[in-house]
């Protein structure tokens, strides 16, 4: 079975997409041949050491230029939706009969295609819309993912990212305080920082009797001095810090630090972040936007609000919710372990995409 993968990625570690889409093409080469063609032509120094990594210029923007047996690959894998040379790639393999599936990372959720949405629009009209209808199926990344992208009715299934266990993991919690992180984006609408913030503000006479605090780190879209301006209007400096981007060793060492890690998202595919300090051990507080908020409760990992109210009820309880924290967080631990680690994700992903290939001869 070959595989190609299609993609426009960076190396920004900020980015979800970028993160992960080398992660399936590594691990799913240890059960198909599989290849990785990124259009964005920035060259990724995670698969600088990997075999059959194409760029779209070096190929002179044309598939047929791609080493046997890529050139004419079982399966194509495209990763999002809106970059526009998915259109001469997909319209190419349409006429060799080659079947494509797409995985939107939350692209396609109702939020997703809100923003920006004339631009979008226009998009889904010039011929996107065809792209997504042309496609052999929809590999969504969470359950919630798929049932917020209802409008486009078409096959689908259900395979997430995936995350690499960490050898270190929480196992003691703050006593004297409690402290919640953040590490991510700092995309106010996709993220839901707005909702955080104002979350704080209504529990902040609570958060300052029960020394709790936030702190947040990220970078990119909104900025640092913006979140840092949000902060300040509505007086929170005393119970919520602004850092910079971390990333690799001191982004674990920043996220463990802390008692609870927190995202109140209102769209995502699959956040990573969320998936790391599960990882670690760590109990976590998640909006419904973020997908795991069923995961949560039902395998009792934290706390789950989506709204600033919901939030600041969190928070005003969140003392007497801390004696569960431990609880919380092996249970954390344990979800991921048995469901997302990349070699689970990598081999039931190969074995759904060899039925895909059967179905479509």
């Amino acid at each position: 079975m070959n595989l190609l993968h299609v993609c426009s990625i960076t190396n920004n570690k900020t980015s979800g997409i970028s993160n992960v889409v080398p992660e399936h093409f590594i691990n799913q080469s240890k059960f198909a041949k599989v290849a990785l063609l990124n259009c964005n032509n920035t060259q990724i120094e995670r698969l600088k050491s990997e075999k059959n990594v194409f760029y779209y210029n070096e190929i002179n923007k044309n598939i047929n230029n791609l080493p046997e047996p890529f050139n004419c690959p079982d399966l194509v894998i495209f990763h999002g939706i809106y970059i526009p040379q998915y259109i001469t790639i997909y319209k190419s393999i349409l006429r060799k009969n080659i079947p494509y599936i797409i995985i939107p990372h939350g692209s396609l959720t109702k939020d997703a295609q809100n923003i920006k949405k004339l631009k979008k629009q226009f998009g889904n009209f010039l011929g996107f819309s065809k792209f997504i209808r042309n496609s052999k199926s929809i590999q969504y990344l969470s359950n919630s993912e798929m049932e917020m992208s209802n409008k486009f009715n078409h096959n689908n299934f259900v395979i997430g990212n995936g995350i690499f266990m960490p050898s270190i993991q929480k196992k003691e919690f703050s006593k004297e305080c409690i402290k919640l992180v953040y590490v991510g984006r700092y995309a106010v609408y996709h993220k839901g920082l707005d909702i955080l913030l104002d979350g704080c503000k209504k529990a902040y006479e609570s958060m300052i009797m029960n020394k709790i605090e936030v702190n947040l780190f990220g970078a990119g879209n909104e900025g640092e001095d913006y979140i840092r301006e949000m902060v300040n209007k509505r007086n929170l400096e005393k119970v919520v810090k602004v850092h910079g981007p971390v990333f690799d060793n001191q982004k674990i060492a920043e996220i463990i630090k802390n008692d609870i890690f927190i995202q109140t998202s209102r769209l995502e595919g699959q956040p990573l972040g969320i998936m790391e300090a599960m990882a670690l051990g760590m109990p976590v507080i998640v909006s419904e936007g973020t997908t795991f908020g069923s995961i949560v409760q039902s395998n009792e990992c934290g706390l789950v609000c989506s709204t600033p109210d919901e939030v600041s009820t969190i928070l005003n309880e969140l003392k007497k919710e801390s004696k569960h924290f431990f609880k919380f967080g092996k249970n954390s631990r344990k979800y991921i372990e048995n469901n997302l680690t990349w070699n689970i994700i990598a081999s039931k992903s190969v074995k759904k995409y060899k039925e895909l290939i059967k179905d479509a001869r």
